[in-house]
């Protein structure tokens, strides 16, 4: 059986409930279509009422779960050359970021670590075969080895308190 009713108006169709459950899908994306989605259904959805689309199609007019809102990031974001040190497992990565971002997505154990601008520093690199690059990082040390990714050499750098970056040792 299907009913639709308004204040001074009631239709009542007798069919099988099969029958009564496609039409209410049917006449129900009709209505959504007419108004733009912007009628307000009054129907409560319960446990044993099957869904509104029962053929596999999905209604994109309601969403069926509510997503949650990602809290709006603050602070500054980096972008082109970075050097990362996981905070997580201590691994070293070297990549040149396309886009600003305020993550580091570690390869090797999978973690975020959040680059913090209290955090980064320059990392002025200058390799024996001819490639050099100004990067940010994130390391906390006096000395690092960094490997140049073009020829794969060790490049020694140290921290100078003074300008307040790394600098490599020539």
């Amino acid at each position: 059986m299907l009913k639709i009713e308004t204040e001074n108006k009631k239709l009542i169709w007798k069919l099988p409930e099969k029958e009564s459950d496609q039409l209410f899908t049917h006449l129900s994306l009709q209505l959504i279509e007419l108004t733009g989605g912007v009628a307000k259904c009054a129907a409560e959805r319960t446990e044993d009422v099957p869904d509104l689309v029962p053929t596999g199609e999905k209604d994109k007019t309601t969403p069926r779960y509510k997503r949650e809102q990602e809290p709006v990031e603050t602070g500054k974001k980096y972008s082109g050359p970075l050097y990362i040190k996981c905070d997580h497992c201590g691994s070293e990565k070297g990549w040149v970021s396309k886009e600003p971002t305020k993550k580091h997505y570690c390869p090797d154990c999978g973690k975020v670590t959040v680059l913090k601008e209290e955090n980064m520093h320059l990392l002025q690199q200058q390799c024996e075969c001819g490639w050099s690059s100004k990067a940010m990082t994130n390391l906390a040390v006096d000395m690092a080895d960094i490997k140049c990714p073009k020829c794969e050499y060790l490049i020694a750098v140290k921290w100078n308190a003074n300008k307040g970056c790394y600098e490599t040792i020539l």
